[in-house]
């Protein structure tokens, strides 16, 4: 009929709509794989970093409870110096030394010394130079290492009251090389500490691994030159951590041992694979969301518009006075202008 007035080709009609829709969807969905991928390595890379800031401040951690067993030592020292002490006595210093260990709990043990450096009953044996900071008359608490261990001592001076007595000093120690006080750092600090010494594990919480040797010792040596932390990725036992190692130092800032700190890589990996996942599922929702504004606000009306008057010209055909001069708009090449166009 040469009333019927076909719209160009090129007008935007629902059969173009549903290919764009699909075109957008598509383009998203390889946009979000790629960033997600292409971003895998800056999210390893940020986690990484974010690893590595956890291990200092857990070194800082670990310098406040190494700090609080100092005070610790020192607050509890009126305990051990509560009674007079004679120093010619080395059987009340056994009993006094036992009593601090066992009945008191705060140390391992009590020393005596005399001013010139003789040990007067069983103990540790301390420095040279903490006989030599006696001559200061005043207490001190500091660090020092006996058969590889490491221990803070807290030093009292013993002045001679009379002719007969000896002048000296106590000396009460605590190990901080011990299973039990590296466990209790590790469960405090939540992540694996030990405690190197002479280039071997005094202490650690990683099963398996006290008493071996240290391979990477040129690491030690600059750890222990230096004076400062070093931090790097490597196994430790068969376990690969992110690792600080970091030097105790002692009052005369001398480098008294090696502490390590480890955080798992595996960790690490978890958080990126969580993390990726969860990009996964944003950008799914997101797609989703776009998808259905795009239905809603584009599809749907483009679809409506050609359902209404399809059914606009069935009612005008099936009423009892038809208008055979009404004819319905044709656009496009779809489906529904074929329809429409058979109808006129």
């Amino acid at each position: 009929d040469s009333s019927v007035v076909k719209s160009p080709k090129k007008k935007f009609s629902f059969g173009m709509s549903a290919k764009l829709s699909l075109i957008i969807t598509f383009a998203i969905i390889i946009f979000t794989i790629t960033i997600v991928f292409c971003s895998k390595s800056f999210i390893e890379s940020s986690i990484t970093d974010y690893f590595y800031e956890q291990l200092y401040k857990k070194e800082t951690l670990l310098k406040s409870l190494i700090e609080q067993e100092k005070t610790r030592l020192t607050m509890n020292n009126r305990l051990v110096m509560a009674e007079p002490i004679d120093l010619r006595n080395r059987g009340k210093l056994d009993v006094l030394s036992r009593t601090v260990s066992s009945q008191y709990n705060i140390a391992d043990g009590v020393v005596a010394y005399t001013d010139e450096g003789k040990k007067i009953n069983d103990g540790i044996d301390v420095p040279d130079a903490f006989i030599e900071r006696l001559a200061e008359n005043a207490s001190f608490t500091d660090f020092c290492i006996y058969n590889g261990e490491t221990y803070v001592v807290m030093a009292t001076p013993i002045e001679a009251k009379a002719e007969d007595e000896i002048s000296g000093a106590i000396f009460v120690y605590k190990s901080i090389s011990s299973a039990d006080f590296i466990t209790q750092l590790s469960t405090s600090m939540d992540c694996a500490v030990g405690e190197i010494s002479n280039s071997t594990w005094n202490a650690t919480s990683i099963v398996g691994l006290r008493g071996k040797k240290i391979e990477k010792e040129e690491m030690l040596k600059t750890v222990e030159e230096t004076k400062k932390s070093y931090s790097e990725v490597d196994f430790v036992g068969k376990r690969e951590y992110f690792c600080l190692y970091t030097p105790l130092l002692n009052e005369q800032n001398e480098n008294i041992g090696l502490y390590f700190i480890g955080l798992e890589t595996v960790l690490r990996d978890i958080v990126v694979e969580t993390t990726i996942k969860n990009i996964f599922i944003i950008a799914i929702v997101a797609l989703v969301l776009i998808v259905l504004i795009i239905n809603f606000f584009v599809l749907t009306p483009l679809l409506n518009r050609p359902l209404k008057h399809l059914i606009q010209a069935v009612e005008n055909l099936s009423s009892g006075e038809a208008d055979l001069s009404y004819r319905m708009p044709v656009k496009g090449n779809g489906e529904l202008p074929k329809i429409s166009s058979l109808i006129n």
